[in-house]
């Protein structure tokens, strides 16, 4: 079986996300996601997008979309998009039950093309600390699932404003 990649924007609608001067988060995740995913399908790659759209859709809409439309195995891989609290740099964030391969290759790629990445890394729920922190991981299944905050809109707008495209690219060729 081929892998399928899901992939998810962070926000949208009424939930803007992190804003800069000029730019919101709901807006450069959908186009990152929406590279990523005509990117993916040019090369044959089976893809599922959770958001397409700006539309409003809680943590456990997306959950529901990724369990109905996707096998929950290793084969799946749920890609969420976000442009975060970084303090200036990228973070990927990879499952308590997943390998850092993957995230470790995102990484080298982000930095390929002059990203600073902060760090990837995995996350626990400080009050379950044998789960994940983030519902979207957490509740992901046996899928893969790796978040990607590109960087903070405080510190990074102008640089994922002007190279959103390379951004993507970038995490296309580590798929």
């Amino acid at each position: 079986m081929s892998k399928v990649i899901v992939i998810n924007a962070e926000h949208g609608g009424s939930d803007v996300g992190n804003k800069g001067n000029e730019i919101s988060e709901k807006d450069y995740t959908l186009r990152i996601s929406n590279y990523i995913n005509d990117e993916l399908k040019k090369e044959g790659v089976q893809t599922y997008m959770v958001r397409n759209s700006d539309d409003d859709m809680s943590i456990s809409e997306r959950v529901d979309m990724i369990e109905e439309e996707t096998p929950n195995s290793k084969d799946t891989i749920v890609i969420t998009n976000s442009i975060g609290d970084t303090y200036g740099g990228a973070e990927i964030i990879y499952s308590l039950d997943d390998q850092s391969n993957l995230a470790g290759l995102i990484a080298n790629e982000l930095e390929s093309i002059g990203v600073k990445v902060n760090k990837y890394y995995q996350r626990r729920l400080p009050s379950d600390t044998t789960k994940d922190y983030h519902e979207i991981i957490r509740e992901a299944g046996d899928r893969e699932s790796i978040i990607i905050e590109y960087g903070d809109l405080s510190y990074d707008e102008d640089f994922i404003k002007n190279n959103w495209q390379e951004l993507s690219q970038a995490v296309v060729n580590a798929l």
